[in-house]
């Protein structure tokens, strides 16, 4: 294995696991696998503060990725017997999305299974339906529904 000193700064050579193990006892440090993707691999010797810090770092810059990550979709979930409120805070985090970027996904639930008496009227209320959804996509995009 490459070994490196991170105390010292310095590049220490090749040598075997066992002498790299008595190196870093003698010396009090840490022997830290650091690239496993090289052949032989990378393995550092380290201070348990300069382990934390690099520990630190990697999950700073982890969350940090993490936030910049960017949600394309936004799902908008409606019910038949939804709240007026309930509504309007559901649509105003819709154009917040949509601000963003984010496309928009809409979807009814109606929470229990339809049968044929309900089918038929849905079908009968099918243009209001589409009307409603139609209002709903202009106003989510800051238009006025005529």
């Amino acid at each position: 294995m490459n070994l490196f000193d991170d105390e010292n700064k310095q590049a220490l050579g090749r040598m075997p696991l066992i002498e790299a193990q008595k190196l870093a006892k003698f010396r009090e440090l840490i022997l830290v696998l650091f690239d496993e993707s090289h052949d032989p691999p990378d393995v550092r010797l380290m201070t348990g503060k300069q382990l934390a810090r690099i520990r630190d770092e990697t999950r700073t810059n982890k969350k940090q990725e993490l936030a910049n990550e960017k949600i394309t979709d936004f799902a908008l979930r409606l019910r038949p017997h939804i709240a007026e409120n309930d509504l309007l805070t559901k649509i105003s985090q819709a154009k917040a999305a949509y601000a963003k970027g984010c496309s928009i996904r809409f979807s009814l639930e109606f929470g229990h299974a339809i049968d044929e008496k309900e089918t038929e009227k849905l079908v009968s209320m099918n243009d209001d339906s589409i009307e409603f959804v139609r209002c709903l996509i202009v106003f989510c995009l800051g238009g006025t529904c005529e």
